[in-house]
């Protein structure tokens, strides 16, 4: 063993008094495969060693420098006897200078935690600590003060010595530093501890078989949801939601706390979502459980939806899928049948041309006046890539949109006072009113999200 490093433990244990672990810590980048305590102990066992080499042939290590060293060590039990042996001395029971005897009552700390942890279900784990500055203050002056240039810093030694012992009481979890399930803060010195909970990510789709529902709950502007005469004292403008219908047999089933809902795209509340349906995630916060099978969450969600609302294809995702169905439902090709209400009747020539006419064709569309109040009225390009046209009577159409997603398809039909050009209304030459929607298909490209997707 280096000499100095002899010399830089017994100059330190001269002046303070430290635990195994922080004289350890100061010496933590020399020697692999140890623990600091194990470093501390090495040097300990070295010193007691020296001491008696030179109490026989008077070295370089003086008996009394040693001993004097050997006398500030806190917690290390095979130095009490050894100490009173051959000083007739008792080793101080005092306060390590540096953790303040914290490591010595570490897993006694942490075991006041374990009865909460265990009541989550988790399989990865990280470990964080709030440590008081003062004592990070006191460690860097303390390193600064020997010149240690070796050293490990408490925060990273207690966020690792913490972990051993949650792993000794749990020994199926692994700590993860890029997905743990759960998060357990500490502060130090104190002890008490914030559990948090990473959210878990369901993907799948949802149908939406009834009108008059909109996708997310919307929250009564008036009284931000506390309840008012606009909203009937509900907090809301609408009973219920897409969202509330999929979220809460969720939240109950998984003993979360609240649920945030992500579609790739949205309906209008009048209309219907059909086919194979639209593309979500649901994002559960809080949750105790997350270890479930989802083909019994299917059931349980259509059971409670009731013929309103039906999912399918549940799967469980990453974070990073919110994202990307985001920015993909902007390119989505959708298609959509509208029922027409005209002002007047139109030749079957004028059908034929508004067919032809919006074969790929670019719309300029200006954000509608129905959604300007709460959207950025802006102009955006969208592309139809064709319609088909069926006459139900002189004076209505059914029309099947094919289209990217994001077009205002109402607005497409009656032109929105010249904010959407072209438009069926410009076409036909009559005023165009779309009086029904449906979402026939949002044929979203599910092997773009596959990387975001598992089995779990």
């Amino acid at each position: 063993m280096n000499l100095n490093i002899l010399d830089k433990a017994v100059k330190i244990l001269q002046e303070y008094k430290l635990c195994s672990n922080c004289l350890g810590r100061m010496f933590g980048m020399l020697g692999t495969g140890l623990t600091n305590k194990e470093r501390g102990e090495a040097l300990i066992i070295t010193l007691m060693m020296l001491s008696d080499e030179a109490a026989k042939n008077s070295g370089e290590y003086k008996l009394n420098q040693v001993i004097n060293a050997l006398q500030n060590i806190i917690g290390f039990k095979p130095l009490e006897k050894f100490l009173a042996d051959r000083t007739c001395l008792k080793q101080n029971e005092n306060v390590c200078y540096i953790c303040e005897n914290i490591f010595n009552k570490l897993e006694e700390f942490i075991k006041n935690s374990l009865k909460e942890i265990s009541t989550y279900e988790f399989k990865t784990f990280l470990v964080g600590t709030n440590i008081d500055e003062k004592l990070i203050e006191k460690e860097d002056n303390f390193r600064a003060k020997f010149s240690l240039t070796w050293g490990e810093s408490i925060k990273s030694e207690l966020n690792r010595e913490i972990g051993k012992i949650i792993k000794k009481y749990y020994s199926d979890v692994e700590t993860s530093f890029e997905n743990p399930h759960i998060i357990i803060e500490y502060n130090i010195p104190g002890f008490n501890y914030r559990i948090n909970v990473n959210p878990v990510f369901i993907y799948g789709r949802y149908r939406k078989l009834v009108r008059g529902i909109p996708q997310t709950k919307w929250v009564c502007k008036s009284c931000k949801g506390v309840g008012c005469a606009r909203c009937s004292f509900k907090g809301k403008m609408y009973d219920i939601s897409v969202e509330e219908l999929i979220s809460k047999p969720v939240i109950e089933k998984l003993k979360g706390v609240a649920a945030k809902f992500h579609g790739a795209g949205r309906e209008d509340i009048d209309a219907i979502m059909t086919g194979v349906g639209r593309p979500f995630v649901l994002e559960v916060k809080g949750v105790k459980r997350r270890f479930i099978e989802l083909d019994e969450m299917e059931a349980g969600i259509n059971n409670y939806a009731e013929g309103k609302v039906e999912v399918s294809n549940l799967k469980w995702a990453s974070r990073n899928i919110i994202r990307k169905i985001k920015a993909l439902s902007k390119i989505t090709r959708k298609k959509y049948r509208a029922i027409v209400q005209l002002d007047n009747n139109v030749t079957d020539d004028k059908v034929i041309e508004a067919e032809k006419y919006f074969s790929n064709t670019i719309i300029q569309q200006r954000t509608p006046r129905r959604v300007v109040h709460r959207r950025s009225d802006k102009l955006r390009e969208k592309q139809v890539y064709g319609l088909k046209i069926t006459r139900i009577s002189d004076d209505k159409l059914e029309v099947i949109v094919d289209c990217q997603g994001g077009l205002y398809v109402k607005e497409l039909v009656s032109g929105d006072e010249g904010r959407t050009k072209p438009s069926l209304s410009e076409v036909l030459g009559v005023e165009a009113k779309c009086i029904q929607l449906d979402v026939l298909d949002v044929d979203f490209p599910d092997n773009m999200i596959e990387a975001e997707i598992s089995t779990k």
